[in-house]
């Protein structure tokens, strides 16, 4: 199924590889260079349409979701994750001020940091996904739905990756992490 018909394919390259850049914490700059296109095409691509833009206002009430800021018409609307099955779903989208939505792509850039650290980790090891999440002491859907770019579960991972490697940026982030972790709560 293609998401957008104006979009599904660019020089050749679908949706899909956008959508998997943006989840390794590229910025639409870097994809828009990468496929020889402007930034502002890449992202009328992921971009909810109008119609569903204006839902999330009415649903959220003109209020940012985790502050509760009244942000009008001038909130940025953020996609919980990027999986590019569910990219434009009403329940992947939420209405954010600027500053939150600053601090949720920051979570999520020290989100995908983790996951190479842990994917290095398991190379390393030579386990398959399934072993290495019961090492984790994780379930393997978890370990997968991490891997795809869903950080709403990533508190779960980062508590295993840091019992069991001692894996984080370093412990004043770690310590700056919770505290996002807490307010995100």
């Amino acid at each position: 199924m293609l998401l957008f018909k104006h979009c599904a394919i660019i020089n050749g390259m679908d949706i899909k590889l956008i959508v998997k850049e943006k989840n390794k914490g590229h910025s639409y700059a870097d994809i828009a260079k990468k496929f020889n296109v402007s930034r502002q095409y890449i992202q009328a691509c992921v971009r909810p349409p109008s119609q569903l833009r204006e839902e999330i206002f009415l649903l959220y009430d003109y209020k940012c979701a985790l502050c509760g800021k009244v942000v009008g018409v001038s909130g940025d609307i953020h996609h919980k994750t990027y999986n590019y099955r569910i990219l434009n779903n009403i329940n992947n989208l939420q209405l954010l001020c600027r500053t939150c939505h600053s601090k949720e792509n920051k979570w999520r850039k020290h989100m995908n940091t983790l996951l190479e650290q842990l994917q290095k980790k398991q190379k390393q090891m030579g386990l398959t996904d399934y072993k290495f999440s019961k090492y984790l002491g994780i379930s393997k859907q978890l370990w997968y739905s991490f891997k795809e770019g869903e950080i709403s579960k990533s508190r779960r991972v980062e508590n295993a990756a840091w019992k069991i490697f001692g894996i984080c940026i370093d412990n004043k982030q770690r310590t700056k992490w919770k505290k996002l972790l807490i307010l995100r709560l």
